[in-house]
Parts: C-alpha cells; sequence; structure tokens
C-alpha cells in the first residue's frame, strides 16, 4: 500500500481533539494561525501545504512528486451567541467547501457548555487531525478509519472544563455526498481530562447500510508535558467492508502509538507505529520517523521516512507548511 498523504476529504477525516495550542510549540502542530481580522465579526485564517514525495511499489517502481498539496481559507463570523465558519480548501485543481455551520452557545447555557451545530462540520472522532496543520507528521495511520465532514446536526455539553459529551445525526456518517435521511447515522462522544496533561476520548459511529450496520468504536488517550507529547488510539470496526463475493463483511482494528519529543525550541521528532489488521484485507503496518523545525511563528518545515512493515517498502517525504 503505498502512502497517500491526504485521501479524499469525504472518505475519512479526524480531529486530533486535544486542544492544538501553542503548548505543542515544539511540532509543527503549534505553528501560529493568527485570524487576521477583517471587521469586527469576520476573520480570516488559512495555510498553504507544500511538500516532495518519493515512494516506491511492491514491484520497487519509485515515483517522484512535487507539488502544493493543499491550500486552505477559513471564514471565522462571531455575532456572539451565534457563530458560523466556512472552509474553503483546494487540493490539486479542485477547489470545495469542506465544512460550512453555524452553531449556537446560549448564554443562559453556559454554566452546562451547551453549543448546537447545523451544516456540513467535521467528526470529532480520531486522534490524527485532517489538516496538514493538526498532524505531527507528513503522512497519515495505516488505514485510517475516521469519519469525514458530514451534513447534519450536532449538540455539544461541556459542564466542566474536565467532562464533554457530543452526540450528532446526519445522513451518512463515511459519505458527505449523502443528503438522504431515510437512514440516519450518529455518532457520540465523551471526553475526560482529569489534568492538565491527560486527554482521553471514547466515541462510537454507525451508519445504515441495509442488511448491516457499519460502525466504529474509537478511543484515544493523550499525554502531553512539557517537551513530550505521548498518544495511543485503537479503532473496533464491524462491517467495515465486503469480500469479492458480496457474503461475508470484515471486522477490523486500527490502532497506533505516537511519540513526539522536542529536542530544542525549533526542533523536534516524532515517532509512530501504525496498522490495520482486517478479517479480509489482512494486516498492514506502517512505522514513520519524522523530525520538524520551525522556522518562524508561522512557517515550519518537516520530513519523513515511512516504512511499510508488510509490503516492505519504504517512502520519503518533506514538507512545509505556512500559517496566517
Amino acid at each position: 500500500m503505498s502512502l497517500s498523504h491526504y485521501p479524499p476529504k469525504s472518505v475519512w477525516r479526524g480531529v486530533a481533539g486535544v486542544a492544538l495550542s501553542a503548548a505543542f510549540s515544539l511540532s509543527l502542530v503549534g505553528l501560529a494561525r493568527a485570524e487576521i481580522s477583517v471587521t469586527d465579526s469576520l476573520s480570516v485564517e488559512g495555510f498553504i501545504d507544500m511538500s516532495l514525495f518519493v515512494g516506491e511499489d511492491a514491484d520497487g517502481d519509485r515515483t517522484i512528486n512535487s507539488a502544493l498539496d493543499q491550500m486552505e481559507l477559513d471564514f471565522n463570523l462571531d455575532f456572539g451567541e451565534v457563530t458560523a465558519r466556512i472552509d474553503i480548501g483546494s487540493q490539486s485543481t479542485v477547489v470545495e467547501t469542506e465544512q460550512a455551520y453555524v452553531s449556537y452557545a446560549p448564554e443562559d447555557m453556559s454554566d452546562i457548555g451547551l453549543t448546537i451545530t447545523v451544516g456540513r462540520f467535521l467528526s470529532t472522532l480520531g486522534w490524527e487531525a485532517a489538516e496538514p496543520t493538526g498532524l505531527y507528521q507528513y503522512s497519515v495511520s495505516a488505514g485510517i478509519p475516521y469519519p469525514g465532514y458530514q451534513n447534519g446536526v450536532s449538540v455539544r455539553v461541556s459542564p466542566s472544563d474536565k467532562v464533554g459529551v457530543y452526540v450528532a445525526a446526519m445522513p451518512s456518517a463515511w459519505d458527505v455526498t449523502e443528503t438522504d435521511w431515510e437512514t440516519p447515522s450518529v455518532e457520540g462522544q465523551v471526553s475526560l481530562m482529569p489534568t492538565a496533561e491527560v486527554t482521553a476520548k471514547v466515541g462510537f459511529a454507525a451508519e445504515d447500510m441495509g442488511d448491516e450496520y457499519k460502525s466504529e468504536l474509537n478511543a484515544w488517550a493523550s499525554y502531553a508535558k512539557d517537551a513530550l507529547t505521548l498518544a495511543v488510539e485503537v479503532d473496533v470496526l464491524s462491517n467495515w467492508a465486503v469480500d469479492a463475493d458480496g457474503t461475508e463483511t470484515e471486522s477490523a482494528l486500527h490502532y497506533l502509538g505516537m511519540a513526539n519529543y522536542g529536542l530544542t525550541d525549533k526542533i523536534a521528532v516524532t515517532g509512530r507505529y501504525s496498522a490495520f489488521d482486517g478479517d479480509i484485507t489482512g494486516m498492514n503496518s506502517e512505522f514513520a520517523v519524522s523530525p520538524s523545525y520551525v522556522i518562524s511563528d508561522n512557517w515550519g518545515v518537516l520530513a519523513e521516512v515511512r516504512y511499510n512493515i508488510d509490503a516492505e517498502t519504504t517512502e520519503i517525504a518533506v514538507e512545509q507548511i505556512f500559517t496566517f
């Protein structure tokens, strides 16, 4: 399996979930996004992502690609209790609206942190983020299974800074082009932040596929203190795929372990092991090492060497990200 830096956004979308703030300034995750103020109620932010990728297939044939991977403009609207966000992204020559939603957070319900969101928004499941600005390395993990952008309605409650609950309904959890509500999908997540260093989240998504329900049970935990960030994750997948005869469905596991350590205030290194193990597709596992360097608050570079253990292939990438 060759490395795909960003699978189509309609196929997957994970979000790191933990606040990606300056606390992680020793990795590219901490690059500043300044939210340029246009008016009192409108601000704009975004990023430019470019890379050089060298890979090989199982036959040893090498490919070298260099391109603008992604550019994005995010428009944030703030009208007090009502806010909105519109993300316009460009990959290759395709320009699309990644998400566009309106959120309502009534002031008289602020004690429980109630927020209602309607529109196209991002799934909450998964440790690894969809955007390069939220990743600690160039690639995503083997067989990453998270739901993607979703058209629907969600409700979030945060009665304290240590507990959060999220539920959402949409026509499809994994297919953003689906608009039929006849067989809706659901997603939910419970978040626990017992200390400033520890975050743990357990989530579930299910989709009616006709005869069966496709589902994902996602759980991850992270520890971040000073220069060190650690994360572990497991996904239990049911009815994930159908064999060639259309008679058997696949159950699978996806899991990863990641460590990021800041060597200096500008240099960090990330190591990650991940695997996807399915009843039908079998095992796909990889190990990646990615050093990064922060040139300025808004500009960073990283390199990655990724080895696919089962296919015995090696892939190399160099990436630069500019944020604003």
